[in-house]
């Protein structure tokens, strides 16, 4: 227990499986709602894996090597931004419409678009350039940063711009997590509370995004009633049963479901995989490679929502990393993947200072286990699950060519 609290890669994948365990009990104890027993034993197992990985990986570590000012990673961040504006610009005819509407000509027309294999190819490069910028506090980090706010707003009325909000907000809590361990860990309380605050306005603004969407009346905002009636409808006769009510009660919604929600998914998940019959062997998560066209990515995803429509719950159910990596390998192929993953992520962190594809893997790596308890990393975009294979290429190059050992 001492190791996962002196060590950062360790200290916050707990504090995080900790943070929504807690809403998960509250909320199971609010809404007197049954606890499945294997789902907490779950993580355990996989924080275990996580310290496995640590405990057999060399701790030696090499003194540090500032690494200078580099325009190229400038020039990185412009061509991965380039393929956003060909995206968007060849993706909208008429900025007029309703953002439904422009969303959903875009997903009848997007699969398997050229378009989107230039995005999904040069992307990473704004992502690698994000993540060295921003740890190195080099000189153009503020214009990478830029690039990087404009390609998230760019997508909003497309498809996925809040996703790649959501993944360089991962990355950049990763890299500033990393840097203040020692004063988080003294004030964790403080920071515990600023996290929840941040999600609180996250839902918020989860809500409204939705609700622009589809309309207070959507399938989507009515999904939380429809699984905890006795609840909610007393909750809506206190409002008065207005409007508000029922977008307030979203909300809270729209918080439980990014947060405890994962849990009481993963659970769910737990009892009813036996129904999916196969397995996608990283084709799931690593999606990128779905356009090989081994497995139907699609497909797959509408079959796992489809298990939850018994609990009224759809689209797009995130259900913590165990799940997403259960569909790939299983559960025990899914902690033997974490077991190697930890170990990369250690070996990577001996070069920390010396190589920046060590920086690109050790950052991706370190984000995907801070944020486990929500969602995988790699699931929820495929230009992270082709940046974090390109990064293990770049860093398997450094150490041949360097000549370090593991």
């Amino acid at each position: 227990m001492k190791n996962f609290i002196k060590i950062r890669e360790l200290f916050f994948p707990m504090a995080a499986w900790a943070f929504i365990f807690v809403i998960y009990f509250s909320f199971t104890w609010l809404f007197n709602e049954p606890i499945n027993v294997l789902t907490l034993f779950l993580p355990v197992i996989f924080l275990f894996f996580l310290y496995l990985g640590y405990i057999t990986t060399k701790k030696s570590y090499d003194n540090p090597v500032h690494i200078k000012k580099d325009f190229n990673l400038l020039i990185f961040a412009i061509i991965g931004f380039i393929p956003v504006c060909i995206y968007f610009f060849s993706s909208i005819d008429n900025l007029g419409k309703e953002l439904a509407e422009i969303r959903e000509e875009h997903m009848e027309q997007a699969s398997g678009d050229f378009k989107d294999s230039i995005y999904n190819l040069l992307f990473p490069l704004l992502m690698f350039s994000f993540i060295i910028c921003n740890f190195n506090n080099l000189k153009y980090k503020i214009f990478v940063n830029i690039l990087t706010i404009l390609s998230c707003l760019a997508f909003i009325p497309i498809n996925g711009g809040r996703i790649n909000f959501i993944i360089f907000s991962c990355l950049y809590l990763a890299i500033y997590f990393h840097k203040n361990f020692e004063l988080i860990k003294k004030s964790y309380l403080k920071y515990f509370g600023k996290f929840t605050l941040a999600l609180l306005v996250i839902s918020i603004l989860g809500a409204m995004f939705t609700i622009m969407r589809t309309g207070v009346e959507g399938d989507t905002q009515v999904n939380f009633m429809s699984k905890l009636p006795h609840i909610n409808n007393e909750a809506l006769n206190y409002l008065g049963g207005s409007q508000f009510g029922i977008i307030l009660i979203f909300f809270i919604n729209t918080f439980y479901d990014y947060t405890g929600g994962c849990v009481y998914y993963l659970s769910i998940f737990t009892d009813t995989s036996d129904k999916i019959s196969y397995l996608t062997y990283g084709f799931y998560n690593f999606n990128f490679l779905d356009r090989f066209g081994v497995i139907n990515w699609m497909k797959v995803h509408d079959d796992i929502d489809h298990l939850y429509y018994d609990y009224d719950i759809r689209y797009n159910v995130w259900a913590t990393s165990i799940r997403d990596l259960s569909i790939d390998f299983g559960l025990i192929g899914s902690f033997i993947f974490i077991f190697f993953m930890s170990k990369l992520m250690f070996i990577s962190k001996r070069y920390l200072h010396r190589s920046r594809s060590a920086q690109l893997v050790y950052f991706m790596s370190f984000a995907f286990f801070l944020f486990s308890p929500f969602h995988s990393m790699f699931y929820l975009t495929k230009a992270y699950g082709l940046g974090f294979i390109l990064a293990i290429i770049l860093l398997v190059r450094y150490k041949l060519k360097k000549g370090l050992s593991v």
